[in-house]
Formats: C-alpha cells, structure tokens, sequence
C-alpha cells in the first residue's frame, strides 16, 4: 500500500498541472489530456507511482514524446480542462478500487 503521503505529492502534482492550463486559458493537447487522464485513473485505484509516471509523461513538450505513443491518438475528442478539473476532484474524494 503506498503512503498517504505519496498520494498527497501526486494530488499537488496534478492540481499544479490542471492549475497551469487554467491560468493560461488553453486546453491540453491530445497527448497532455491523454496522459492526465491516466495519471487521475491511477490515483483514483491509489496506484500512485504509475500516476506519478503518467503525469510526468503528461508534462513532457512535444519533441520528448515518445514516437511510440504519440501515434496512439485517444478514439475520444479531447476534454476541455473545466472537465480534468472535475475528474482530479471526483478522484481525490474517491476511495481505491
């Protein structure tokens, strides 16, 4: 079981993300909302390493992706950050799977 505390770094990590996009005014990419998204399906089943690591992908610029991954574009149309915002709330006050 990880610690409280790891979950509480990725749960700052995740709002200072989500908190980047809404000062700018601007939605994420594919692969930042793609990533994000995984980062708070992680949290949400208290799996916060794998979160941790998801987030980081998120944060990545464009040139440092992986060539792998990129071409993997989500099926979903990308969600506006009003929308993670809500997600990374409904995550925190979830209890893991």
């Amino acid at each position: 079981m990880e610690t409280t505390s790891t979950k509480r770094t990725l749960e700052d990590r995740i709002e200072s993300f989500i908190s980047r996009f809404e000062r700018e005014r601007r939605d994420p990419d594919w692969w930042e909302g793609d990533k994000l998204i995984l980062a708070l399906s992680f949290l949400k089943r208290g799996d916060f390493s794998r979160g941790e690591s998801e987030l980081r992908k998120a944060e990545l610029p464009p040139e440092s992706r992986s060539p792998d991954e990129v071409h993997d574009t989500p099926a979903y149309p990308p969600l506006r950050i009003a929308e993670h915002r809500a997600n990374f709330e409904f995550a925190k006050g979830a209890k893991p799977d």
